[in-house]
């Protein structure tokens, strides 16, 4: 794994840094490896015969059983029920749930929907049910209620495995998974809950951003789901308004000299900078950014700071982290949406999935090098209902510090990647931009 000796794991002596695919003593790897293990096989010369020994669960597939399905859905559907597992790659905002409910209505047999945080829980499965009229089950957040159809939490899965009790019982009696944000997969937990499941016949992975991760972990969610088999590209569907385009600007910001390790740069360059907080406040602000408004933070300790330099001159602002109920995160989008709070500071907890309709803009104020992180916020504020519209993005260009810049040249090269038209402006630049954006 890529950089492996930097893991307190490696560093430890617990691991090696090598990822294993491939069981030596029972001489067995992962049936979603197969398409990728027979493909390079035959490229070395090596002659392969695939045999399939699966139980298929009984009964038959309805292709026509999922009639809210977008026209841009149809084809995505017919695949999965061809492949009958693998890894879906949707932009945020094109129905990554309207189609995990099109495959659970199509094949009717128990399925399991994975999710990896409470928001998505709750969420996941009343839009499910909205969509096949089923009573959906939810396990996770101190609920314990399975159905034919069953929202679950990882992480409540996972302590419970191993224990033969209800999870592992749940786990064995599911003939198709369903893993939301599929790139969560070659986490340690989730891996283990995927790989618990003997009777699964149907696997498929979703997301905005699979095997985006650029290690040898990627690798964990193709073995626990199949290979990619179908890619939504992004630029038909924000043409057709189902889904919004994203201005992305990056302001720039010079930092003064900073020594010590990562985290004591963090903290200084980007917790405790008041400079810095300062410039985030006013990308906030309603000049810069069009109501209602996210900010996204990192550490618990950074919110407040903000909080209190976005709430000068009248505007108000919230707060929500992982200290916050299930119940108080949606009473806080609802103030979000309603008008009645013009800015929400989150913390991570809102980083993916999560859906906040029709935010209008979003400041990443967290820095961070993941391109993934960075690109599943911009993901919050695209969501449409087929009417065009335009949201704004701000990030903030780190200059002067070799990490914080380095990580500030990924998040833009990767949304350029993507087809976002993200530009780097300066603090005076950002009137005269704004004007030929709008």
């Amino acid at each position: 794994v890529k950089n492996a000796e930097h893991s307190d794991a490696y560093q430890a002596g617990n691991w090696d840094g090598t990822v294993r695919l491939f069981d030596a003593r029972r001489s067995r790897f992962a049936s979603g490896l197969v398409r990728m293990v027979a493909s390079r096989a035959k490229a070395a010369g090596v002659a392969v015969v695939v045999e399939d020994a699966r139980g298929k669960p009984p009964g038959f597939i309805d292709v026509s059983a999922a009639a809210w399905l977008r026209d841009y859905q149809v084809p995505v559907l017919a695949a999965m029920l061809e492949r009958k597992r693998g890894i879906v790659k949707m932009p945020t905002g094109s129905g990554k749930t309207a189609l995990v409910a099109g495959v659970c209505q199509s094949v009717m047999v128990p399925w399991l929907v994975l999710v990896d945080t409470k928001d998505l829980l709750g969420q996941g499965a009343e839009e499910i049910a909205r969509f096949t009229r089923e009573d959906v089950g939810e396990c996770g957040d101190g609920v314990w209620r399975p159905r034919r159809i069953t929202v679950a939490t990882v992480q409540t899965l996972a302590r419970g495995l191993g224990q033969g009790g209800p999870v592992d019982a749940l786990l064995e009696q599911a003939g198709g998974v369903c893993c939301d944000e599929v790139q969560v997969a070659s986490a340690q937990d989730a891996n283990h809950v995927l790989m618990a499941m003997p009777n699964a016949y149907y696997r498929f992975g979703v997301s905005a951003t699979p095997l985006e991760r650029e290690d040898e972990a990627d690798y964990r969610a193709v073995e626990a789901t199949g290979s990619m088999i179908y890619e939504v590209a992004e630029a038909p569907l924000v043409a057709a308004g189902w889904i919004a385009k994203a201005e992305i600007f990056f302001a720039e910001f010079e930092h003064e000299k900073m020594t010590g390790s990562w985290s004591d740069v963090y903290e200084a360059g980007v917790v405790l900078n008041e400079r810095r907080n300062t410039l985030v406040a006013k990308l906030a602000g309603a000049a810069y950014s069009p109501r209602p408004t996210l900010v996204f933070f990192r550490t618990i300790s950074h919110g407040p700071r903000l909080e209190r330099l976005i709430g000068v001159g009248g505007v108000t602002a919230e707060i929500v982290d992982g200290r916050h109920s299930s119940f108080s995160r949606d009473q806080a989008k609802a103030r979000l949406n309603t008008g009645r709070v013009d800015v929400l500071l989150t913390s991570k907890i809102f980083n993916k999935g999560v859906n906040i309709p029709f935010v209008e803009s979003a400041v990443n104020a967290g820095a961070g090098k993941s391109t993934i992180d960075a690109v599943q916020k911009v993901g919050r504020i695209k969501r449409a209902q087929g009417v065009p519209r335009t949201v704004r993005f701000w990030d903030v260009m780190d200059r002067r510090n070799r990490w914080l810049e380095a990580h500030s040249r990924a998040r833009l090269d990767a949304f350029r990647a993507r087809g976002y038209d993200a530009r780097v402006v300066t603090e005076a630049d950002m009137p005269s931009v704004l004007r030929r954006a709008a």
